[in-house]
């Protein structure tokens, strides 16, 4: 088993890169910090708001909806733990 591990081990890494690479290079909240889209940002204004009262409003978001984030299990830390499983399970 132990000399098998290495090449599981990159077919388990390969098989996770391949998953999600896509979801990564469509959403790119895991290469970057996250920020509204220019439409969300069109429609979350309201009507003759100035610029400095509307950056102070979607400021005050930010840490509402990296709490809601929160809240779902990452899937760098389901597919570590997925492969801790794949490792463990002969023992």
């Amino acid at each position: 088993q132990f000399l098998l591990m290495p090449f599981l081990l990159l077919f388990v890494v390969m098989y996770f890169f391949l998953q999600n690479a896509q979801e990564w290079h469509a959403s790119k909240s895991y290469l970057g910090p996250r920020d509204w889209s220019p439409h969300a940002k069109w429609v979350f204004r309201e009507f003759n708001e100035l610029q400095h009262i509307f950056e102070r409003r979607m400021e005050g978001s930010h840490q509402h909806a990296n709490n809601y984030l929160s809240s779902f299990p990452s899937p760098i830390w389901t597919s570590f733990l997925y492969t801790v499983r794949f490792i463990s399970g002969p023992f």
